[in-house]
């Protein structure tokens, strides 16, 4: 989105889109709690690294996410760090809180980041990116990757990236949801979404733009790759 796109565009979009969303969950049929996600990745952690890596490699997402994430600076929050895989962006961050709900993902994090540089400047903490046990306006940079889709309540989770996000600072996501540009692709999204949530937790029918507004939140500017289902996105508080 262009970030002179004027507000009333912006608030008529979320409108549409939060509307197309509500239909879109009322027909959703699987749904998936906080602990059964929680267990989900218990259970996905010793493969996690080799599928996802896999991925990144082939599809280019993950070093289009690592130039996304060097941006981050001073005292930075990463929520749904999984295991630390975006950990090299942050050379610049004078201290990194890393969060995760599933501890064995959170394990496999500390022991990724016992081998880098910057390990004296990392922390960890098993929670739930829902409700951070954080001060209002505690970090300078909040960064997320491909949580929005698996997060029980979305909108309540970038409420509060919202919340601890400094007023002059900045929060980055790189996430996927619904194209922007194709139909067809969507209708495929949609069809397999309940298999999607069923066995990976993931909705790939979410649109995170959508939610970024309908959050409160100020959409900076955002690219898209890969059918335009990757999303990055830069957002303020």
């Amino acid at each position: 989105m262009a970030p002179g796109l004027s507000a009333s565009c912006l608030t008529l979009r979320a409108s549409n889109r939060v509307s197309l969303n509500e239909r879109r969950a009322a027909t959703l049929v699987v749904h998936k709690s906080t602990k059964d996600i929680r267990k989900l990745y218990n259970k996905f952690a010793r493969d996690y690294d080799r599928v996802e890596g896999t991925f990144d490699v082939l599809s280019g997402v993950g070093r289009r996410r690592d130039r996304w994430f060097r941006r981050a600076r001073g005292r930075v929050l990463e929520v749904g760090a999984g295991t630390a895989r975006t950990i090299e962006a942050y050379s610049r961050a004078d201290l990194v809180v890393l969060t995760e709900l599933s501890d064995k993902m959170l394990r496999r994090a500390s022991e990724r980041v016992n081998d880098t540089r910057i390990v004296e400047r990392i922390r960890f903490l098993q929670c739930d990116m829902q409700l951070l046990p954080f001060a209002d306006r505690s970090f300078d940079t909040v960064v997320s990757s491909q949580t929005l889709c698996t997060v029980t309540d979305p909108l309540r989770a970038l409420q509060e990236m919202g919340r601890v996000c400094k007023r002059d600072g900045i929060i980055l996501l790189s996430e996927h949801g619904l194209s922007d540009r194709h139909t067809r692709v969507n209708a495929l999204l949609e069809r397999y979404t309940d298999l999607s949530v069923t066995h990976l937790g993931c909705h790939p029918n979410r649109d995170p733009e959508t939610l970024a507004l309908a959050a409160g939140l100020h959409v900076v500017q955002v690219q898209r790759s890969l059918l335009g289902i990757f999303i990055w996105m830069e957002l303020a508080p």
